[in-house]
């Protein structure tokens, strides 16, 4: 059983990446904050993190070099509203994994965390 950690701001795209993921029988944890959920990652909790980049308490690209500063296998896929240019390329430097654009449906967050979690 796989269990993700979802940090979103936003609580209805939390609860909609949680529903999606519980369809799926995941084990899912759904937070507003990255800060808080830094040191859930380093006790090694989880199997995957999914992230929005803009955060009012740290932004998505501080939170993934936190994490890579200490992991840096485990999977990070952002989600955000800008699907090219500079802050996508940032967090692709930063160490995130792979990049959504939102708004995505189920079957592309599900086929992106199916690449990671084989």
């Amino acid at each position: 059983m796989h269990k993700i950690l979802v940090i979103d701001d936003d609580p209805n795209m939390r609860r909609l990446i949680e529903l999606y993921l519980n369809k799926e029988n995941f084990v899912v944890d759904a937070v507003g904050s990255a800060r808080s959920s830094v040191e859930k990652i380093r006790q090694g909790l989880y199997h995957l993190v999914i992230t929005d980049l803009q955060m009012p308490d740290m932004d998505g690209l501080e939170f993934i070099r936190r994490i890579r500063a200490f992991n840096e296998k485990i999977p990070i896929v952002v989600t955000s509203a800008y699907s090219r240019g500079k802050i996508v390329n940032q967090a692709l430097e930063a160490g995130a994994s792979n990049v959504l654009e939102k708004p995505f449906d189920q079957q592309q967050l599900l086929k992106t965390l199916n690449e990671y979690l084989k």
